[in-house]
């Protein structure tokens, strides 16, 4: 009779240690797979980052410029930023609140230099309007 509960709990042992290996591996494998993911995808604060780095500011430049506290940004690595703020970062940088979140899919853009309801900016910085009337008498052939 011992010998048969020596015998169950040693078949109990073995299987609880391979419910053991078997959520260790699945953790493992889900862990790689969420770390190689975020690998491709930009959170808004790397958007926020490349657009500021384009202009030649810093994180905590931007942050002083429309008027936020320090490292409020920053935290946007794992927080989800306030509507607030993604709308102040948007203006700033003449981008949407969309494009900070990542839901901008349209890739080709068009807009007619004729029209004076549109910003134009290049590098996230507006074109002044006097390079603007010299791009338009470029494209007329220099008149």
């Amino acid at each position: 009779m011992l010998s048969y509960q020596v015998s169950i709990i040693s078949h109990q042992s073995t299987y609880i240690v391979s419910v053991l290996v078997f959520v260790l591996i699945v953790n493992l494998f889900l862990d790689f797979i969420l770390t190689e993911r975020r690998k491709y995808i930009m959170t808004p604060f790397d958007r926020l980052k490349k657009l500021a780095d384009k202009q030649g500011l810093s994180v905590n430049e931007v942050e002083e410029k429309v008027g936020l506290g320090k490292n409020t940004l920053y935290s946007w690595k794992k927080k989800v930023p306030s509507g607030a703020n993604l709308t102040k970062i948007a203006d700033f940088f003449n981008v949407s609140t969309d494009y900070l979140l990542g839901r901008d899919t349209k890739k080709n853009k068009t807009a007619d230099l004729a029209d004076e309801d549109t910003v134009f900016t290049y590098e996230g910085r507006q074109i002044p309007p006097e390079d603007l009337e010299y791009m338009k008498r470029l494209l007329r052939g220099g008149k």
